[in-house]
């Protein structure tokens, strides 16, 4: 996805997301392409959802290691 219109439309849908399935889908395209933008989605993934348990035990670990 090292497409900077699909990256867009990517971080369009990861910031309207609703919910955390929904900003996992846009996650997951993301990143793929590593870098700076990669990093700081991450974090902010992190940094909304640190309290949920699906975050701390699972999806957080694994996320940039399964796309």
């Amino acid at each position: 996805m090292d497409e900077p219109e699909t990256t867009q439309v990517a971080l369009k849908e990861y910031d309207a997301a609703t919910n955390m399935t929904e900003q996992i889908g846009a996650l997951a395209a993301l990143v793929q392409n590593p870098g700076d933008l990669r990093n700081e989605v991450l974090s902010k993934f992190y940094e909304q959802w640190k309290k949920e348990p699906l975050v701390r035990d699972d999806k957080w670990v694994y996320l940039p290691y399964i796309y």
